[in-house]
């Protein structure tokens, strides 16, 4: 049985996928399994993860009909043998020693999470990155849940993060759906009661636009707000002093998704107007519960939420004169 299993969806990947699979198969840690779930690509990707298959036995290849990378995922989740589990995406990296430094402490330190940080290629061009491997350490669950509602240290995606395979029982990703990580990892936050962070940057994502957060606005992305309704639900039962702090990560996602929709105005201004009147009924229904969250942090991020809910024609007039969208 290997230590690690190492989950990783594919689909349309082939100008990273790789270097993605070099980093992989040069770790200085190599007890694991590496499962590639191959999504239904219509590029070269099932060529290479085939090809790398047969290099290294440590690869297991599966395939899916392009269902999404959470059945993915969930699929990765019921093949794996590893006392341990990683999620990595198959446009980005990892260094070296990145499987070695996140197990050498989930072992020695006998917690139930580790997490390192996470930066964009750009970072590798900095002359003095700043990281000094020092631990922080989490040892009550009601910690750990404020720290991940926060998003700091510890990021609401499954990557840079080892999980103990034993604690996810029962635990799965919302499939046929995006945004789908942030449930998957309330619900594991919502078991534990030991974790460490890591000052130690091991994971670079790849600026792909193709990836979830940058693709442009369609019905889908509101699966933001009916995930963040799940965790809503369940932090009013168990964490309520929390609630503020999940309201505001709602609030938040609806900022996000008008932006994305005003921005489709360029392609499509009958669809945008559409989508936005239908955000407005979603922010209504929402009231209350954002009533209770913590201020939004810019005013452009307050004003966008309000005049969507007031007055939409009024925003769609600001962003076509890019009137405070500046």
């Amino acid at each position: 049985m290997p230590k690690i299993s190492i989950i990783v969806p594919v689909y349309n990947s082939a100008p990273f996928l790789e270097r993605y699979l070099d980093s992989i198969i040069n770790q200085t840690f190599q007890d694991f399994e590496l499962i590639l779930i191959e999504d239904g690509s219509d590029d070269k990707s099932p060529q290479i993860c085939k090809h790398y298959q047969q290099k290294d036995r440590r690869i297991q290849l599966f395939y899916e009909q392009h269902s999404g990378q959470s059945v993915a995922r969930n699929l990765g989740l019921t093949k794996s043998q590893g006392k341990y589990i990683c999620f990595i995406d198959s446009d980005d990296y990892v260094t070296s020693d990145y499987l070695e430094r996140l197990y050498e402490v989930i072992a020695q330190e006998k917690v139930d999470l580790v997490s390192c940080q996470m930066r964009g290629e750009s970072y590798l061009k900095s002359l003095t990155p700043k990281e000094s491997g020092k631990l922080t350490y989490f040892q009550t669950n009601d910690d750990l849940m404020a720290a991940y509602l926060q998003e700091s240290p510890f990021s609401f995606g499954p990557v840079t993060k080892l999980y103990h395979r034993a604690l996810l029982e029962g635990i799965y990703f919302s499939e046929h759906k995006i945004y789908e990580d942030y449930y998957f990892n309330y619900q594991y936050f919502s078991k534990i009661s030991s974790a460490v962070a890591i000052d130690f940057v091991g994971y670079f994502y790849i600026q792909n636009q193709e990836s979830t957060v940058r693709k442009s606005f369609d019905l889908r992305q509101l699966d933001n707000i009916t995930e963040q309704h799940k965790v809503i639900k369940e932090v009013k039962e168990k964490y309520p002093e929390y609630l503020p702090i999940a309201a505001y990560n709602l609030a938040w996602g609806y900022y996000w998704i008008i932006i994305k929709c005003l921005a489709l105005l360029k392609e499509n201004k009958a669809k945008s107007k559409e989508y936005l009147k239908l955000i407005r009924n979603y922010l209504i229904d929402d009231q209350e519960i954002l009533q209770r969250a913590l201020a939004l942090k810019t005013k452009r991020e307050k004003w966008t939420i309000k005049m969507v809910k007031s007055c939409p024609n009024i925003i769609w007039w600001a962003y076509n004169i890019r009137f405070y969208f500046k």
